[in-house]
Formats: C-alpha cells, sequence, structure tokens
C-alpha cells in the first residue's frame, strides 16, 4: 500500500493551537485502521475513519527534531476476523475539551493492500510510523501499552551508539585536580610528620611519630619550629642560631634558653601563650588566637593583641605601685576609625581617705539600663561658669535652678534663686506673680467648673436658636448643634444688562427674567434695574424687590414706573417678568421707553 500524504484534521490543528499557546500538552492514544474510500470528502474535516476495521495502540514515540515528532505502531492481522483492504488510518489524541479525537488521517485510495484474516495460513506484521510537523514549543507524550513495545534493530543500534559516545565523552572529560584546602582532588601519603608540604597527608607511621615526641627528647623543640610548640609545658631550646623567617622564633632573641607554653580560657574558646626566656634574659611573648593565628612576639603587652575578651579574678587594680599623682583611664575603640578614642572613663584626684576620688565618663551618650542609686547630690549638666557650688539636692546647668527634698513628701522648685513651686504630701503648689501660694489641684478644679459655666451659656444660645442642647454635652455635641441649626442662605448674580425697548411711544414695554443658576429656592429677590429712553434721559435707576406675597413697584419722575412682578419659585433660582410704563414727558412728549436689568440678589 503507498500513502500519499498524513494531514492534520482540523480538530488536530485546533489542538496544536492549544498546545502552542501552552494551554495542554498533545497526547497520542491509538491508531485506527479501515477500508474506507474518499467520495468527495476533505480529510482535513473527517471526525473519524469512513469504516474503521481495528485498531491499535501507539507503541512508540521518536522526537525526530525540534518540530518532528514520529509516533508508531505495530500492525498484526492476529484477531482480524474477516480480511480487508487496508486503504486508510488515522491517529488519535485527547484534546481537553473534546475528548479523544481523531488527530491525522492518511487515504491509499487504489493503492490499498489486501490484509488476510487470521485463521488463514498468512501471519502478518508490519510496522507504520506517523512523521508530523508540531511547534518546537507543544509538548507532545503518548499512551503506551508497555506489552507491545519492542525495539527495532535500528532503535537497538541507535541506543548502543548513544550510550557508549556518551560514556566516552565523559570518560574524557574527567579531571581530578590535586588537593588543597578549598578543592577535593587527589592526595598523597606522606610519613614524614615534618613536611610543611599542603598537598600530602600524614600516614599512620607520621602520627605514630608525632604523638611519640616529647620535651625532653633532646631537650629541643618540636621541630625547630616555634609554631608548632603548641604543648603545654617547658621546652629546651638549644640551637646554634635562630632564623625568625624560617622557624618563628622572637626576633633578635639568643639560640639557647626556655619556652613555657601555656593556655587560657576566654569568651570564645581556648587560647595558648608562649614565652621565651632566653639565657641572656630576654623576655618575649606572644599569643596564638582562638582562631589559630599566632599574633606577633611581644603582643600580649601591646595593643595590637587582637583578643577582646579577659577573663580575669575578682578585682584589677591601676597605679596601686606607681608614686605621684595622677589619672588613669580606660579607653574604647568601637568605632573602627583611626581616632585616639570612642569612648573613656578616667579616674583621678583623691585624698588620703578612701572614696574620695572622681570618675568621668567620656562619650556622647551614656545609657543606663538598670536602676540609679546615690547618696549624694546628682547635677545634670552642670556648667561651672554659673556656680561651682548648690545648696539644691538637684541642680541643672547653674547652682540656683532645679530641686531641693527639704522633708518626707516634699520637694521645692527653684529657678534663679527663686522657689517657684512646691510639693508637698501630695499637693502641688506655684506662686502667683503677686507672690501668694495657688494649689494646681483647686485651679484645675475652677477652670473645669468655668468651662462648664460657659458650656451652659452656649447652650442657652443653641435653644434660643431652636436647638435642644445641655450643659453636660461635650464640645463636640455642642459644635454639632451649632453646625444644625437653621440658616437662610443667600446668592447673588447678574442680568449682564439685559434690556428691552417699547414698540413704539406711548408704548409700555415688558421683559422676563430668569436665574437657574443657585443652591436653593429663594423667596425673595431684588433686582437692579434702570428706566430711560432711547434718546438717553434717565428717568429710574434702583433696586426693586420681589417675592412670592408681593410684587416690587417704583415710581420715578413724571409718575414714569418699573414693576417687577409673576415671581415664580423654581428649583436653584427664580422667573419674574420686569415692566416699564411708557415715559410722560415735560410738554406731552413721550419717547420710547426702554428697561434693562443688572445684578440680583436672592434669599431663602
Amino acid at each position: 500500500m503507498a500513502f500519499d500524504g498524513i494531514e492534520i484534521t482540523n480538530r488536530g490543528r485546533n489542538l496544536l493551537a492549544k498546545a502552542e499557546a501552552g494551554l495542554t500538552k498533545i497526547t497520542y492514544t491509538k491508531f485506527s485502521v479501515g477500508d474506507g474510500k474518499l467520495s468527495g470528502q476533505l480529510p482535513t474535516a473527517l471526525k473519524a475513519l469512513i469504516n474503521e476495521k481495528v485498531s491499535f495502540p501507539v507503541s512508540r514515540l521518536k522526537i525526530q527534531s525540534e518540530n518532528v515528532v514520529v509516533p508508531g505502531f505495530d500492525f498484526g492481522n492476529q484477531g482480524i476476523p474477516n480480511g480487508f483492504f487496508f486503504r486508510e488510518v488515522g491517529l488519535w489524541a485527547t484534546d481537553p475539551d473534546l475528548g479523544e479525537i481523531l488527530y491525522a488521517y492518511a487515504n491509499s485510495g487504489e493503492g490499498a493492500e489486501y490484509i488476510d484474516a487470521q485463521n488463514t495460513s498468512a501471519v502478518l506484521k508490519k510496522l507504520f510510523n506517523f512523521e508530523l510537523t508540531v511547534s518546537n514549543t507543544a509538548q507532545v507524550t503518548v499512551v503506551v501499552d508497555d506489552t507491545i513495545i519492542y525495539a527495532t534493530p535500528q532503535d537497538v543500534a541507535d541506543a548502543l551508539k548513544n550510550a557508549k559516545d556518551y560514556t566516552d565523552t565523559q570518560i574524557a572529560n574527567v579531571k581530578v585536580p590535586d588537593a588543597t584546602t578549598t578543592v577535593k582532588g587527589i592526595v598523597r601519603l606522606s610519613a614524614d610528620y615534618k613536611s610543611q608540604s599542603v598537598t600530602t597527608v600524614p600516614n599512620s607511621k607520621a602520627l605514630f611519630d608525632l604523638y611519640n615526641i616529647v620535651p625532653v627528647d633532646r631537650g629541643k623543640v618540636f621541630q625547630s619550629n616555634f609554631n608548632f610548640a603548641l604543648g603545654i609545658g617547658v621546652w629546651r631550646v638549644d640551637y646554634p642560631s635562630l632564623n625568625p623567617a624560617t622557624d618563628n622564633s622572637p626576633p633578635g632573641a639568643y639560640p639557647k634558653g626556655v619556652l613555657f607554653v601555656s593556655s587560657v580560657n576566654v569568651t570564645e574558646g581556648l587560647a595558648l601563650i608562649q614565652k621565651y626566656v632566653d639565657d641572656t634574659g630576654g623576655i618575649y611573648n606572644r599569643v596564638r588566637t582562638v582562631a589559630g593565628t599566632w599574633l606577633s612576639w611581644d603582643g600580649l603587652a601591646s595593643k595590637t593583641y587582637a583578643q577582646r575578651n579577659l577573663r580575669l579574678e575578682r578585682a584589677v587594680e591601676f597605679g596601686a605601685d606607681v608614686t605621684g599623682a595622677g589619672p588613669a583611664f580606660f579607653d574604647f575603640h568601637t568605632s573602627g576609625n583611626a581616632i585616639d578614642y570612642d569612648s573613656r572613663i578616667i579616674a583621678e584626684g583623691g585624698t588620703t581617705a578612701t572614696g574620695n576620688g572622681k570618675i568621668t565618663i567620656q562619650a556622647a551618650t551614656t545609657a543606663l539600663t538598670g536602676k540609679v542609686e546615690t547618696s549624694g547630690q546628682v547635677w545634670v549638666a552642670k556648667n561651672t561658669q554659673f556656680g561651682s557650688s548648690s545648696a539644691l539636692s538637684l541642680p541643672i546647668g547653674d547652682g540656683d535652678t532645679g530641686l531641693n527634698w527639704f522633708s518626707d513628701g516634699g520637694v521645692d522648685f527653684y529657678s534663679n534663686n527663686s522657689k517657684v513651686a512646691a510639693l508637698s504630701d501630695g499637693v502641688f503648689k506655684y506662686y502667683e506673680a503677686d507672690g501668694s501660694w495657688k494649689v494646681l489641684r483647686d485651679e484645675i478644679n475652677n477652670l473645669k467648673q468655668s468651662v462648664v459655666d460657659g458650656k451652659g451659656v452656649i447652650a442657652g444660645a443653641i435653644n434660643g436658636k431652636g436647638g435642644h442642647v445641655s450643659a453636660s454635652n461635650t464640645h463636640a455635641e455642642l459644635a454639632a448643634a451649632i453646625t444644625g441649626l437653621p440658616v437662610k442662605r443667600f446668592a447673588s448674580g447678574t442680568f449682564n444688562g439685559q434690556t428691552a425697548s417699547a414698540s413704539g411711544r406711548r408704548q409700555s414695554v415688558t421683559m422676563p427674567l430668569s436665574v437657574n443658576s443657585m443652591g436653593f429656592t429663594p423667596s425673595k429677590v431684588y433686582v437692579h434695574v434702570k428706566l430711560d429712553e432711547t434718546e438717553g434721559t434717565l428717568w429710574l435707576d434702583a433696586w426693586i424687590p420681589c417675592s412670592t406675597s408681593a410684587q416690587g413697584t417704583l415710581r420715578g419722575r413724571m409718575n414714569n414706573t418699573l414693576a417687577l412682578y409673576g415671581f415664580v419659585q423654581q428649583s436653584g433660582g427664580f422667573t419674574a417678568t420686569m415692566q416699564g410704563s411708557y415715559i410722560n414727558d415735560y410738554a406731552g412728549g413721550s419717547p420710547i421707553s426702554r428697561i434693562t436689568a443688572y445684578e440680583w440678589e436672592a434669599y431663602e
């Protein structure tokens, strides 16, 4: 049989689009075989085989390239009761929305091959593969029945070649480095316990020799290097010469002497101390820190000693064996800056009596986390330029301002040597300018009563305007009551010189007025109006009122009039009619009448 090509169905293309968008993956489920003939149908529109005969599971899936996959199945006539022409074949897949769909289809037409039934003498076995193009972003899987999978000779050959190529590559890339203190790798064993190599390690013999070396052996320091004299005890040093560069001995020391090695517990752990006394009287000290670092010789007695925690017995004395007076101090370096000190404690002065010295703490901030007790005077922010002595218990700044305790339960408050307040038996008093005492509690009570009385006055005023409050209401409640009192609103605007003229002589003139821009409905308005004639003579210029209950009328010379009537309220404004009489002029004349409206004012 011969298939011209494999076409992905419309449903298959939709599933491929979903997979490319990352919404699902493509899972091939089975192959179907039939003998159906195409009679005008489009293969892409098919949803099933034309006449399916038998189906087979997908037995393999090969990823041939980034966007080409090859699923396949093993065809046989076992279980086929009747022979048929193998003309059409379809590949099925799972759609997350439709379920199992016909994904791809092929038809050989007249090139179909006849397949015998199972009970004939012909036993048929064929391998079929579909080569399909998919997006390199689509994930493709297959539902496989493990019981029917077997490898083709080419599969086995490819697998063996791939395994050999991978193994050869990995073996060729294996490179084991020499081991260091930071890198794992190949190390060599050494029986020389004296070796200083960084790439060898001691074996059992080297360790045996090491542990059997004792201080008395040959009367010499362990392996002739002071850095390795770690055993606690006394070591005899007897060499023709010393070389600090190679044996880490004290610079300038005589090559014969005694080395004392001891240990001390500090906060971080155990530190070692070496003291070398040579035969000429030279004494040299150094420390090996908890971290294993040897400091320079004589470092124990210098400021460069890096071990910052020192554990001592109960007492430390400074200057006990020094003759002559002078300060003693502690310096603290905490900022990491190259300065004299960050904080300092200075002790100075004193007499022949115990405890008469002075302690000064020099620091930007002194923080005390516990209780401070004193049986003497405490001076806060003392400034001696204002006086170096004070009779107060707690002077502040100078000697005449602060607090003075005078009896049980009593404290006086002083300012510039004047007593301005006092606390006695729980009562706080203060001086008025006239020199009289005022009890703070009484004054506060008087102030409270004054506030209550004032609230009563305000409540009366609110109730007089229609409110309902009392002096017991809070200030916020009184304020809310005031806000809620009825208020007549006011608005104003302009008609921008709106004007109208009579149609002829001895004719009156009217003009409608309208406003709709207010936030309330007015009950009364005033309008600035003018009555004149077209020749320019002014007869009336005034404000005219008008309301829901009365119209406004103005009369001028020669009984010429202006009227505002027809007042109608509307939401946000009003409408009214303005009327001017015809003009009565002297000597019986009657020019043409003209009216003009200017500003307006409205009241709720």
